[in-house]
């Protein structure tokens, strides 16, 4: 049975922090990459940005907006990479890559 998460969830696939769920508040962004000064979902792996992405869940439209701001990409499903400093609108059920071969995250 799937859940259905008001301001958005993501639960990480692989990695350090496999199976965890983050649960996002009403207008948070979830920044992600190296930086502890900066990210709140830290990340460490030389191929990481300091910032590497940011995810955010739009209510009303009822997608999640993910901006990359990487020089290694951050990928979809099918290995489509995002623009660099562009938002792009991603459905929930999808599954975004830090990396081209690197951690994904499931937006639920």
């Amino acid at each position: 049975m799937s859940r259905t998460y008001t301001y958005g969830a993501i639960r990480i696939q692989n990695g350090k922090y496999e199976d965890q769920i983050l649960v996002l508040q009403k207008g948070e962004i979830l920044n992600i990459g190296r930086d502890t000064g900066s990210c709140n979902l830290v990340l460490e792996a030389s191929w990481i940005s300091k910032k590497h992405c940011s995810i955010c869940y739009d209510e009303r439209g009822k997608h999640y907006i993910v901006t990359d701001y990487s020089k290694n990409g951050t990928f979809l499903q099918g290995g489509l990479r995002l623009k660099y400093k562009q938002a792009t609108d991603i459905k929930p059920g999808n599954v975004v890559r830090i990396g081209e071969q690197g951690i994904g995250l499931q937006l639920l």
